[in-house]
């Protein structure tokens, strides 16, 4: 699978997904750190991408019906880039199974 992790999330998510066997680009490298939600939407059905984000819009606008990429939004607060992997590792396997599943927006707390 490959994923999109929006801006309010650590770049070492990237690479503990690509370390899950997954592809992953952080907006930042993509000159997106500054894009709106729907600049990164477009982006993720051009590319195929599962949305990872914090931000409520990207769930929202997904579960209003809307076409486009499918969302793994992340229900944690502030928490250094170690707690959220670590928070991340012990909900892997549910994630992964809802991530197999035709699931528009995967909510995960």
């Amino acid at each position: 699978m490959r994923f999109i992790v929006d801006n309010q999330l650590p770049p070492a998510l990237v690479d503990w997904l690509v370390g899950k066997g997954h592809q992953a680009d952080h907006v930042f490298p993509l000159g997106m750190s500054q894009a709106d939600d729907a600049q990164i939407w477009r982006w993720a059905i051009s590319e195929a991408a599962i949305v990872v984000t914090k931000d409520a819009d990207f769930a929202q606008r997904r579960l209003s019906g809307a076409e486009g990429p499918r969302v793994l939004w992340l229900r944690i607060g502030n928490a250094a880039a170690a707690v959220l992997l670590a928070w991340l590792e012990v909900r892997w396997t549910e994630i992964s199974a809802a991530l197999t599943s035709d699931l528009g927006v995967i909510e995960v707390r």
